[in-house]
């Protein structure tokens, strides 16, 4: 699942952007955990700041299970 940043989410981090996209806080640090936040086509951590135009992406593959609400 891809999401482009608006100039209205510039400067928040990964998660904050994530949890406003619906994420919650479980969702994020499963996520996280397996490695499949991705900031640019590049793995980040939830605390890498996000500026407008850039690509924040999840891996929500079948084995994974998580949904945003």
């Amino acid at each position: 699942m891809k999401f482009i940043v608006d100039e209205v989410h510039e400067g928040l981090t990964v998660g904050e952007f994530l949890k406003a996209r619906g994420f919650s806080g479980r969702a994020l640090r499963r996520l996280k955990r397996e490695g499949k936040i991705f900031l640019n086509g590049e793995k980040v951590f939830a605390s890498a700041k996000v500026t407008s135009g850039n690509i924040v992406e999840v891996d929500l593959s079948e084995e994974s299970k998580i949904k945003p609400s």
